[in-house]
């Protein structure tokens, strides 16, 4: 079951996202080139979404360990309950379970605040008023100066959801907010296309695999699917 999943989700998706970042790209007369040093200066206020507890880490791990090393401030804020997962634990045991495993991440990466939203997993709805109220009211709180968000082109609804609401709650705090960086958790952006290869040091690889294994109700699929 689990190698049909994987072979359900990866394929189509795979192939809409090539077409779509192809013609993208090709489009694109900006030509700008970014790197992850660009973004690790001292003194920002980090604040990331992350549409369920594990994807700060799979998507951006080593980039908020590298962060952490700078003392930059960081909040991080989980958009849905985690209740959705598949397993047979129930969903108001589950919900705690990753609560948990959210607070071990807060203290693993160093998080100034942590804030759980508790949208319903899998049916996260961008639209809803006051999910982008709380993200506004987080804005104002926070005022930070980056924002990590999923991209736009994930395979997981939350996950696009998340940066949706996220855009909705900027055009009322601030229009004009540029630093805004979207991570990849569960759609390969074609390295045919965009391809970013930034030095990861081995004490961040090896911290970063130690805090996968903080999330020890994450079963039904590993964490490399779509690699």
């Amino acid at each position: 079951m689990k190698k049909l999943i994987k072979i359900i989700l990866k394929y189509p998706l795979k192939f809409v996202n090539y077409i779509y970042t192809y013609f993208y790209y090709k489009n694109n007369k900006i030509g700008k080139d970014y790197s992850i040093d660009d973004m690790l200066i001292k003194g920002e206020k980090i604040l990331v979404l992350s549409p369920h507890v594990d994807d700060e880490t799979i998507g951006l791990g080593a980039t908020l360990l590298k962060h952490k090393k700078i003392g930059n401030q960081m909040s991080l804020v989980y958009m849905t309950d985690g209740g959705g997962s598949t397993t047979d634990t129930s969903r108001e045991e589950l919900i705690s379970i990753r609560k948990s495993e959210g607070e071990k991440v807060k203290e693993a990466y160093g998080f100034k605040n942590l804030y759980f939203l508790d949208e319903i997993d899998g049916k996260l709805n961008p639209d809803k008023r006051d999910l982008i109220n709380n993200i506004v009211n987080i804005l104002e709180l926070e005022k930070p100066t980056i924002i990590y968000t999923p991209f736009l082109l994930d395979g997981h609804r939350d996950h696009v959801g998340t940066t949706k609401a996220l855009i909705s709650a900027l055009k009322i705090w601030d229009k004009d907010f540029e630093k805004i960086y979207m991570y990849e958790v569960n759609l390969p952006i074609i390295p045919q296309l965009v391809n970013s290869i930034s030095k990861m040091e081995e004490e961040d690889y090896i911290k970063k695999g130690e805090i996968y294994n903080i999330f020890t109700s994450q079963w039904a699929m590993g964490f490399d699917v779509f690699r």
